[in-house]
């Protein structure tokens, strides 16, 4: 179903963008539109759903499922692939690396992050030392 969405997902971020068309590429985000976005000046809203929202609940389901899941895990890292073909590597470097990184325990560079999102995308780290060793 997410693979389904994903295509109106990113319509959506793109057609709700609040900064100017010149500074946009109408399918990829790039560097000065994630500069400008992390500014946290103006809200994007569909744009943040994705790593905000998103993200950190499939990492959640995927700590959840057990061994023999391994299609349910299929399915997410399928997913996961076409995010980062749909929003091109700028949005992979940028953005979901950094979570994914927190995710695992890693630190992870938030500059192209809002200050305002900043204490969400951390709160993905592990929070037990058994949680911490898993990741590893």
């Amino acid at each position: 179903m997410l693979m389904k969405l994903l295509p109106f997902v990113h319509q959506k971020a793109f057609e709700t963008c609040p900064f100017s068309a010149t500074e946009t590429t109408p399918t990829v985000l790039s560097i000065p539109l994630l500069e400008l976005y992390a500014r946290g000046q103006v809200e994007w809203v569909t744009f943040e759903w994705m790593h905000v929202e998103c993200f950190p609940n499939l990492i959640k389901l995927a700590c959840l499922l057990p061994q023999k899941e391994d299609n349910l895990r299929s399915r997410i890292s399928k997913f996961l692939l076409s995010v980062s073909e749909c929003f091109g590597e700028s949005y992979v470097t940028c953005i979901m690396l950094p979570v994914f990184l927190t995710a695992v325990g890693d630190d992870a560079d938030f500059t192209f992050f809002p200050t305002s999102i900043h204490s969400r995308i951390k709160g993905l780290r592990p929070r037990s030392a058994v949680a911490d060793r898993l990741s590893a």
